[in-house]
């Protein structure tokens, strides 16, 4: 017969198990109407960038956040010498709920409409919805989804690099000089 403590260690070993969770990340964008040709992508050059926050729930440090990493990977990414303006209207930023995190699992999320403007006349030359997400649970869960304000700007940012120019980055790319 099992005894008190056993059945003690037993549900604590299970609620310690169930506490190390794993996580899921979705990271893409993806177009929202026009888009642009390879050769298009490949001959933009961003001249401006626009971050419209949309709702008040948006920080001031995450649109900052942001802008400073667009500001690295569009050097790097979108060199060509066709002009454009990048607006991004950001509609969605979740950070996470360390108590919920721990035991229901929780999300963190960015997402909003990219666009592609022309600097003169303002025309729309393409637009793309771009989404950050993670969903984790647990402790690990936990650690995971930590510091979102710091860590879905920059994949954002990444992202579209690599969809609407088409030109992944590497992890640790050097800033361009």
């Amino acid at each position: 017969m099992i005894d008190t403590i056993s059945k003690l260690r037993i549900v604590g070993t299970i609620l310690f198990v169930l506490s190390l969770s794993g996580c899921v990340v979705i990271e893409k964008v993806r177009p929202a109407g026009l888009t642009i040709t390879e050769a298009e992508a490949k001959a933009a050059h961003v001249v401006k960038v626009q971050i419209d926050q949309g709702e008040k729930f948006l920080t001031k440090e995450v649109a900052e956040t942001l802008r400073q990493s667009l500001k690295g990977d569009l050097a790097k990414c979108a060199t060509g010498d066709r002009e454009v303006v990048l607006r991004i209207r950001l509609d969605t930023f979740v950070e996470q709920s360390p108590g919920g995190t721990i035991l229901l699992g929780g999300q963190t999320q960015l997402a909003g409409l990219i666009e592609l403007r022309d600097p003169k006349s303002n025309k729309l030359i393409a637009e793309y919805y771009g989404v950050e997400f993670d969903i984790s649970g647990g402790l690990l869960g936990l650690a995971i989804l930590a510091n979102a304000d710091e860590n879905l700007p920059p994949r954002f940012s990444r992202n579209i690099c690599e969809t609407v120019f088409l030109r992944p980055l590497p992890e640790n790319a050097p800033e361009q000089t």
